[in-house]
């Protein structure tokens, strides 16, 4: 017997779906290889053909509807399972090989702990993790297929998109706290034992400096939790004068300076994306409300010419859904 399915125009949920998952007619366009006004064609026609609206739109500005955030995930879901079932009926010998250069930081702290959920769903992508500590892409025979990279997202001959919006947090283990407590007055902070990831731009008289110019550790605009702010204590001036002793313990790797942490040897500086299995495990937490935006962020690198796009952006997908994941629980935290 035949089936009547009424879907909509193939095209017009493409559009739709890119442009929801982006929040961006321009980048949604790049995606599906067409023009902006092809992409917003597409969107309207959808809307006309479910008698809804999916878009609010000001200008070059869009958000999503409380229908067309509704959609979204069911287009999400829809268009995932379609991608990995021919890729595994159809996917050249049924195995790929997808070679993916990763910071090691980035691929031991968040990658690592969420591959199982990776594997689950793409039986036959065979993901070859190389790890390196090296900013530079790679640009010989041995180019990967994918890099994520910490930086400032200035590599040329690359596809480069900006996968986080990083920011800098204090840590430490309860063991510590029991001998160093939190909350202290700056100055005293100041003299309390610091662990250092060593290659960034930014350092601990940066946060120092900073912290000093917000005149108090109230919180006020910063990204932290209500339980993470109720923890310090929202009376004592702030009292620096620039002094500070340097770090006790350096590490090339911040995946090693974490583990430095949780054993208690320091208080850490540290990007939350990094820290925040550690913190959701309790291993470690943050002692004081004042964040630090970051200079550089992580950034997926992808071939401008590769045999097996399918395998690419199939990972791609996963991959953003995953960091999506970890913004919504973090905004949902800070709410």
């Amino acid at each position: 017997m035949k089936k009547n399915r009424r879907l909509p125009p193939l095209n017009a949920l493409k559009a739709f779906e890119a442009t929801a998952r982006h929040q961006s007619i321009t980048k949604a366009a790049e995606e599906l290889c067409v023009t902006q006004a092809a992409v917003s064609q597409q969107v309207k026609l959808l809307e006309a053909h479910l008698e809804r609206q999916l878009l609010h739109r000001n200008g070059r500005h869009i958000r999503l509807t409380d229908e067309g955030r509704q959609y979204l995930p069911v287009l999400n879901t829809a268009f995932d399972a379609l991608a990995a079932q021919t890729h595994e009926l159809f996917g050249r010998g049924n195995t790929t090989v997808l070679r993916l250069r990763c910071t090691y930081s980035f691929a031991q702290c968040w990658l690592t702990p969420r591959l199982g959920d990776f594997v689950r769903q793409y039986p036959t992508i065979r993901l070859r993790v190389i790890p390196s500590n090296t900013p530079v892409p790679e640009t010989d025979h041995n180019e990967p297929d994918l890099e994520i990279l910490n930086g400032y997202g200035n590599w040329l001959n690359k596809q480069v998109e900006q996968i986080t919006e990083d920011e800098w947090v204090v840590v430490a283990s309860n063991t510590l706290l029991t001998h160093y407590p939190m909350p202290a007055p700056l100055g005293q902070f100041a003299q309390y034992p610091k662990i250092a990831s060593i290659g960034y731009r930014e350092s601990w008289q940066d946060w120092f400096s900073l912290a000093a110019d917000t005149g108090d550790s109230t919180g006020r605009k910063t990204n932290v939790t209500q339980s993470e702010a109720d923890a310090v204590d929202h009376t004592h001036a702030v009292e620096f004068d620039g002094q500070l002793t340097p770090p006790q313990l350096e590490a090339f790797s911040t995946s090693l300076a974490i583990q430095m942490a949780e054993s208690g040897a320091g208080f850490l500086l540290v990007k939350r994306i990094l820290v925040q299995s550690s913190l959701d495990a309790g291993r470690l937490c943050i002692v004081h409300p004042v964040t630090m935006p970051s200079r550089g962020h992580h950034y997926l690198l992808t071939k401008s010419s590769n045999p097996d796009q399918v395998a690419i952006k199939l990972f791609k997908q996963w991959l953003y859904r995953k960091l999506t994941t970890h913004d919504k629980a973090r905004n949902d935290a800070l709410a």
